[in-house]
């Protein structure tokens, strides 16, 4: 979350959108704050992200020329425009998260059982334990 507010104040710098304290901005101020708090409810959500931890099959097949060339033109597109480009990935990594969990709920991929082991959902049965039990 934090890498995301660093890269749009860059971004917005980049492209012109400053504060400035002698004309408020009240637009930019509070598309700033909305997202500020849409961050702030996603890192506190059920929601997954990737965590990168493992590579994915593709990265790891041998002689992958593909890759190669879409790493180094990742790499320009970073090192040619960084604010930019670090806001369009941390954007993309941003929105990933509840993209994928839309996707695999209409999928089907997210089962009952799998959403009453998520913490801080009611699943009804258990609502009438007292305090010590829980």
């Amino acid at each position: 979350a934090a890498g995301m507010l660093a890269t749009i104040i860059l971004f917005c710098n980049k492209i012109g959108l400053t504060i400035n304290p002698n004309e408020p901005n009240f637009i930019l101020i509070y598309c700033m704050l909305a997202g500020i708090y849409l961050l702030s409810f996603l890192m506190v959500s059920s929601i997954k992200y990737a965590s990168f931890k493992k590579l994915p099959t593709f990265l790891t097949r041998e002689k992958n020329f593909n890759l190669l060339v879409i790493a180094v033109l990742l790499l320009v597109f970073i090192v040619q425009e960084p604010s930019v480009a670090l806001f369009t990935l941390n954007l993309l990594y941003v929105v990933s998260g509840p993209f994928n969990s839309i996707y695999r709920r209409h999928a089907g991929q997210i089962d009952s059982d799998e959403v009453a082991k998520t913490p801080g959902v009611k699943t009804g049965d258990n609502d009438h334990q007292s305090i010590s039990q829980i």
